[in-house]
């Protein structure tokens, strides 16, 4: 066996701001009216319905710019798919969003992701294939400690690679 090399995923603990309606998060805070959000902080966050006491989200993402992505990308319409996707199939006036800044933005969403698959059995409904949504491609993530890369292009047959990293092997999954 080759090199190995050790990696300790340490614990990421996510301080969550209060549900914000969507709708308030369109009035600009440049004069304080309006709804702070972290500017050019990496982080994590949710979409869910504000009549939704359980623990089912819309979408989960993450962002290197929460304010950017939050406000410019999902609630004002930029040029985010997930936003539009919302946008044209959800009433948006009964949608409430948070966030919480972490330095390892990737991490925190992939755990946050397992999770609510765990869960619900599925990704929330407006989140595209993640790392841990192809963990039932190579035998369920149960298997691996961490997905490490993924490429996934459509054509007349989707192919997907991923590269895995187990507990004694590295190895890697091709899957038509």
């Amino acid at each position: 066996m080759g090199e190995q090399t050790r990696l300790e995923i340490g614990t990421i603990v996510l301080s969550w701001n209060t549900w914000t309606p969507w709708l308030d998060l369109l009035v600009d805070n440049r004069r304080g009216a309006g709804v702070h959000i972290p500017n050019r902080a990496a982080g994590v966050y949710e979409v869910k319905y504000a009549d939704h006491t359980g623990a089912e989200r819309l979408h989960i993402g993450r962002t290197n710019n929460l304010r950017a992505r939050i406000r410019q990308g999902l609630v004002k319409g930029g040029m985010h798919s997930t936003s539009r996707r919302i946008r044209q199939a959800e009433d948006v006036s009964r949608l409430v969003i948070r966030w919480a800044t972490t330095d390892r933005p990737a991490a925190a969403e992939e755990e946050l992701h397992r999770l609510y698959r765990d869960t619900f059995g599925r990704l929330p409904k407006h989140t595209l294939v993640t790392l841990v949504s192809l963990g039932w491609l190579v035998g369920g993530m149960d298997s691996f400690d961490r997905c490490w890369t993924c490429t996934v292009t459509a054509g007349s047959n989707w192919f997907v690679q991923v590269a895995v990293m187990s507990r004694d092997i590295e190895d890697t999954a091709n899957l038509r």
